[in-house]
């Protein structure tokens, strides 16, 4: 009986940790490509992934509303990824697209210069745009901070 209760608390700590950061869906062993709170929102959007799979995680900390694919085996060919670099404007966007039933995502995390001559830094745009019959249904934008590797993702 002591064993049992032992293996039933291990697993909900295994599936609270997650939810307990707040900021992400990741694992610590997974490669996190995308991750920030919606604006606004009590909600999280992550990209996870291993060299195996690649998963879009999204809901409220505790209660996940969308992960896809459900499967993580072959999952890397559910997904296309694009990156675009403009020199001139100083700008750089790079964005991961699927399809789940009727619905297109896109993913997108965008930096630009804030001012080249004036070198004041980069900022960033990030979030998750959602799409049905060829419609924008949601464009939900990340809040505070953003943690991104999208550029680093390649299928």
């Amino acid at each position: 009986m002591g064993t049992s209760l032992l293996i039933a608390a291990g697993v909900s700590l295994v599936v609270a940790l997650p939810a307990a950061a707040a900021d992400t869906w990741c694992s610590k062993d997974e490669t996190t490509y995308l991750s920030c709170k919606i604006k606004d929102s009590e909600k999280v959007l992550s990209v996870c992934g291993k060299e195996s799979y690649l998963q879009y995680r999204f809901g409220k900390p505790g209660r996940m509303e969308l992960q896809f694919p459900k499967k993580r085996e072959d999952s890397r060919s559910e997904f296309t990824v694009d990156h675009a670099y403009q020199k001139s404007a100083g700008s750089n966007e790079d964005s991961l697209r699927f399809a789940s039933g009727a619905f297109r995502y896109r993913v997108f995390y965008f930096s630009y210069l804030l001012s080249q001559e004036e070198n004041l830094g980069t900022g960033h745009n990030a979030g998750v745009e959602v799409v049905r019959d060829g419609k924008t249904q949601a464009e939900l934008q990340c809040g505070g901070e953003v943690k991104s590797r999208l550029d680093e993702l390649s299928l």
